[in-house]
C-alpha cells in the first residue's frame, strides 16, 4: 500500500494537465494489459492441421535436400527462353 500512497501524494502535487497525462498513461497500461491477457489466452497447442502442415513441409524440404537443390532438374536457359519468348536475349539469340 506504500506505493499507492506515495503515488497519490505525488499525483496531487502535479498540475491538472499533467494529472490528465498520467491518467491517459494509466489507461494505456490497462489497455496493454488486457491485450496481453487476450493474446495469452489465444496461444494454445498446435492444431492437428498445423502439425500436418509442418510434417508436409518437412517432407518437401527433405526431398529438396536429397536432390541437392530445388532447381537441379531445371534447364535454366530453357526456362529463361520460355519466360522471355517475346524478348531477344543476349547470347541466346545471336
Amino acid at each position: 500500500m506504500a506505493i499507492l500512497e506515495e503515488f497519490y501524494r505525488e499525483f496531487e502535487t502535479l498540475p491538472e494537465s499533467m494529472q490528465a497525462d498520467v491518467m491517459q498513461y494509466v489507461n494505456f497500461l490497462q489497455y496493454q494489459l488486457k491485450n496481453e491477457q487476450k493474446n495469452d489466452s489465444l496461444i494454445e497447442q498446435p492444431t492437428q492441421s498445423y502439425t500436418e502442415k509442418q510434417q508436409r513441409l518437412f517432407e518437401l524440404m527433405t526431398q529438396t535436400a536429397k536432390r541437392g537443390t530445388a532447381f537441379s532438374g531445371i534447364d535454366v536457359l530453357d526456362w529463361q527462353s520460355q519466360q522471355r519468348q517475346d524478348k531477344p536475349l543476349a547470347l541466346r539469340d545471336e
